[in-house]
């Protein structure tokens, strides 16, 4: 997987897992079962069979006794809808299962749980002598259910996967991608607003990490200097801009004495949005999941938390490491500083002895 997703152009799909496939593996991995994506689907027909079936009416099945067909479909929506209010689906804005009318709609949840609690109403109904056995089956099924997914996991897992991209973002500059971000000068306008930079993408600067800053005219790039001090807004000044400083805006000095040229920032472009299921964690992907993971487990008390939390390591590691690409680094001074550098040397020789 890269690094980080480079798209240049913004609008090519990004590598790597999005946060629904982020969250699909973590509730995986936690052992969380997901009662719709792992159901058994049986349809209303052949539901209607088996309780027929256990209810005793298994001759009578193709020529049921007046009224029983609807009984039983009303039982058996029943049941499902129920049990979709008491599992806790996580699904949003997600309304209820439809209802099954023809002999060929299946169900939504795992068949055996609706069934299960199906049973148990209809023997119930029946006055059968067992319907207790069946209810506290029922009743046991479901538990072992909540068991293997806690109740509103997916907003936990969600929490712990945005909260995961951020603690690696912020501890790791390898993650804090760069990029230049430019705005057209004009003449007598020293404040200019973050978000309205002359770029198409929709990325913006951190302006906690601005790592370049100068003007640009005429092809010639030149660096000003960060910081405003109060002492220089005494007079009006225009010109060459020589110094900036970003509070709510970026505000240059002096003002811009003619409409031409261009203010340039270079720095990181902060973490882009990552709340909705197709969204792209801009940290990378695997690097994510593993945190999450191990915080994860940390939380509902899983043992091999620490598994996880050491694989993260490695991969750190290794990110790291080919973070530094074709760079050499050679001790000494930087060729950048040294200009004007002279080795001391001593005005007369030193005494002997």
């Amino acid at each position: 997987m890269p690094l980080v997703n480079v798209n240049c152009d913004c609008d090519a799909p990004p590598a790597g897992r999005n946060r629904g496939e982020l969250l699909r593996d973590l509730l995986a991995r936690m052992g969380f079962a997901d009662p719709i994506a792992a159901a058994e689907r049986r349809t209303l027909g052949q539901l209607r069979r088996d309780l027929m079936a256990r209810l005793g009416f298994s001759l009578q099945s193709d020529n049921p006794p007046p009224g029983m067909l609807d009984l039983l479909d009303s039982i058996i929506n029943e049941a499902e809808q129920l049990l979709w209010r008491r599992l806790e689906l996580d699904r949003g804005e997600a309304t209820l299962p439809p209802r099954m009318v023809e002999a060929t709609d299946l169900c939504t949840l795992d068949a055996p749980m609706v069934f299960a609690l199906a049973l148990a109403s209809a023997k119930s109904h029946y006055q059968h002598g067992d319907a207790k056995l069946y209810i506290d089956m029922s009743t046991q099924m479901l538990t072992d259910h909540l068991r293997r997914r806690p109740p509103a996991v997916m907003a936990t897992l969600g929490a712990i996967l945005t909260d995961a991209q951020e603690q690696l973002y912020r501890r790791y500059s390898m993650f804090q991608a760069e990029r230049y971000f430019s705005w057209p000068l004009q003449a007598g306008r020293a404040l200019y607003d973050l978000p309205e930079n002359d770029e198409e993408c929709d990325k913006r600067i951190d302006a906690r990490k601005v790592t370049w800053a100068g003007v640009e005219r005429d092809g010639a790039w030149v660096p000003i200097e960060c910081g405003i001090p109060p002492e220089l807004r005494s007079h009006e000044q225009a010109g060459w801009p020589q110094r900036y400083e970003i509070r709510q805006c970026i505000e240059v000095w002096p003002r811009p004495d003619e409409t031409r040229g261009r203010l340039i920032l270079k720095g990181s472009f902060g973490l882009q949005p990552f709340a909705d299921d197709g969204d792209y964690p801009t940290v990378d992907d695997q690097a994510v999941f593993l945190l999450a993971l191990a915080n994860a487990k940390a939380q509902f008390q899983q043992p091999d938390a620490m598994n996880y939390t050491a694989q993260l390591e490695t991969l750190i590691n290794g990110l790291v490491a080919g973070s530094h690409h074709a760079r050499t680094y050679v001790p000494g001074r930087s060729r950048y500083t040294d200009r004007a550098y002279a080795i001391p040397r001593p005005s007369e020789p030193f005494p002997n002895g």
